[in-house]
C-alpha cells in the first residue's frame, strides 16, 4: 500500500488493522480476508474490533465497523488508536496475556477501587470543620 494514501484509505480494507493487533496479541485473529469484496473487508474491521473488545477495550474506546469503512467518523477511529495504543504501552505491548482461554476463562486485570484520601463525614445541620491553618471568619 501507498503510505501517502489517506489513512481511511489505508485501512479500509481491515487488513492492516487485523495485522497490527496480531502483532501485540499473536494469532488473535487467524483468518484475513486480502479480497476487495466490501462485506469481506467489512468482516476484517468487525473481527479486529471483537479482538480489542476481548483484551478488554470498552465499547466508548473502539468505533464501529461503518465509522472507518465510510470514512464518515474518522475521528473515532483516530481516537480509538490512541488509546490502542496507550493500552498497548500500559501492557509492554503484549496484549496475548489478556486473551481469553480456550476454556473461555478472561484474564482480563481487576480493577479495584482505592480512595486516595480519607472520606469528609457530613453531619446534617452543622457546618463542615475548616481545615487545619485555614483563617477563621470574624464572629458577629
Amino acid at each position: 500500500k501507498d503510505v501517502n494514501e489517506p489513512l481511511h484509505i489505508l485501512l479500509k480494507d481491515g487488513v492492516l488493522l487485523c495485522t497490527l493487533f496480531n502483532k501485540f496479541a499473536s494469532n488473535a485473529i487467524p483468518r484475513i480476508n486480502k479480497t476487495s469484496l466490501p462485506f469481506k473487508q467489512m468482516e476484517n474491521i468487525s473481527n479486529y474490533l471483537k479482538a480489542c473488545e476481548k483484551v478488554g477495550l470498552s465499547e466508548r474506546e473502539r468505533f464501529q465497523t461503518v465509522d472507518l469503512y465510510e470514512g464518515e467518523e474518522m475521528m473515532n477511529v483516530m481516537n480509538h488508536l490512541r488509546v490502542l495504543r496507550l493500552y498497548t504501552e500500559k501492557y509492554s505491548g503484549d496484549l496475548s496475556s489478556l486473551l481469553p482461554s480456550s476454556s473461555g476463562e478472561t484474564k482480563l486485570p481487576v480493577k479495584v477501587a482505592t480512595p486516595t484520601k480519607p472520606r469528609r463525614k457530613w453531619t446534617i445541620g452543622q457546618p463542615a470543620p475548616l481545615p487545619e491553618g485555614t483563617i477563621t471568619p470574624p464572629s458577629t
